[in-house]
């Protein structure tokens, strides 16, 4: 089960998730899996749990849902993708450990009545509630929370899959309110979130330490282009302007260019393996 962490400021939305695939004895089985989406350029999904959904790549499945939703909004993309999980888990025994399974993202909507830009993140899960509050037990039925920026705090946050230790959650928690509004850009987010997730996976051999990161900034809405960044450029860094994607090598002998999953216009783009080097 993956590692998700999701953060949301007034100016950026960032994503990162790690990329392992383990089976249920514990095996691992690849350290290089996609798991991201990005819905219109606006929104960014993951999924933890299951990377096969219905005889196809769980992060193709989510984008074959996301195309096939009544409407183009995200509550209406979310309200599929809950009706569309709770049918495709409904056989899977309640306390079976497949059976855990949820997506989560991060993205920009307009409110009413203003249509004011506001950030949010997400999360499609069967087994938290709405309020976002753990079970132990899968239930049968997905839920759907979404969480908007309010105007009492100019950050928020949340993660989603294996469990974060307390003092993972109180040092990031401390660093982005030292940092302050001003300083805590994407690339700090980047750097702070990296460094959570490989360090649970020193402990935790679900969590993989190869990295898929994903920003949208208030600027890139609604975005005229997608750029992907990689470890193969010397400035490891977030667009201010346009969505971008990092990706971070599980071993630093492999180098990996890896695209999202891309759903636009209708139109599904897979994720694409673009280079590989380094040594096997």
């Amino acid at each position: 089960m993956t590692l998700v962490l999701t953060l949301i400021l007034n100016d950026h939305v960032v994503l990162v998730a790690d990329r392992r695939v383990v089976t249920h004895e514990g095996k691992i089985c690849d350290d290089d899996t996609n798991k991201l989406v990005v819905h219109e350029g606006c929104h960014v999904f993951a999924y933890t749990g299951l990377a096969c959904l219905q005889g196809e790549r769980t992060d193709r499945w989510m984008a074959r849902v996301i195309t096939e939703s009544p409407r183009n909004s995200l509550l209406h993309v979310l309200k599929e993708l809950r009706r569309r999980a709770t049918t495709a888990f409904r056989t899977i025994p309640r306390r079976h450990p497949l059976k855990r399974h949820a997506f989560a993202g991060v993205g920009w909507v307009k409110t009413l009545p203003d249509k004011c830009l506001r950030p949010c993140m997400f999360r499609v899960s069967n087994f938290h509630d709405r309020f976002g509050r753990y079970r132990t037990v899968a239930g049968d039925e997905f839920v759907v929370a979404l969480t908007l920026l309010g105007n009492q705090g100019w950050f928020a946050w949340q993660s989603t899959g294996q469990p974060l230790p307390d003092g993972f959650r109180i040092w990031l928690t401390r660093l982005l309110r030292r940092a302050g509004p001003r300083r805590a850009n994407p690339d700090l987010l980047w750097l702070l979130c990296s460094r959570i997730i490989r360090g649970v996976a020193l402990s935790n051999e679900a969590v993989g330490r190869g990295l898929l990161a994903a920003c949208i900034p208030r600027l890139a809405v609604p975005p005229n282009q997608l750029k992907i960044v990689s470890p193969l450029t010397r400035s490891l860094r977030f667009d201010r302007e346009l969505p971008s994607f990092l990706e971070l090598a599980a071993r630093p002998t492999k180098c990996l260019l890896h695209g999202p999953t891309v759903v636009f216009g209708g139109v599904i783009v897979d994720a694409l393996r673009l280079v590989e080097l380094g040594i096997e």
